[in-house]
């Protein structure tokens, strides 16, 4: 399920609000969630995404989702495409994204060290 376009990255569980799912990985343009039931393809979803204390409300379209097949973990993996988002949503998710990628924390690594 290797679709995005975009760069993703880790999150805290706990990033998104909504108590029916826990966060796995973020991108500019969707997000992967873990939950304990099946999410029908094409369902849109609200969410509030907690970004550095700011709260984003966010809707996203479930592009797929895939029951986990690991002895380890329970429950369903679902995948969402962000859609109908304000400027303002799309501008804190990108902000908070490009400030967790591996490459852009070695430039600023390297910034700091030639200075």
């Amino acid at each position: 399920m290797e679709n995005r376009g975009k760069d993703r990255i880790g999150v805290p569980k706990d990033l998104v609000g909504n108590t029916d799912f826990d966060a796995v990985d973020l991108s500019e343009t969707g997000i992967k969630l873990r939950t304990d039931r099946k999410i029908t393809r094409g369902k849109k979803i609200n969410l509030l995404l907690n970004l550095d204390g700011a709260e984003v409300l966010i809707s996203g379209e479930v592009m797929w989702c895939t029951e986990s097949s690991s002895i380890y973990e329970t429950g369903w993996t679902a995948g969402l495409q962000f859609v109908e988002h304000a400027i303002t949503a799309q501008l804190s998710i990108r902000r908070y994204v490009n400030a967790r990628l591996p490459t852009n924390n070695m430039a600023q690594t390297k910034l700091k060290a030639k200075k």
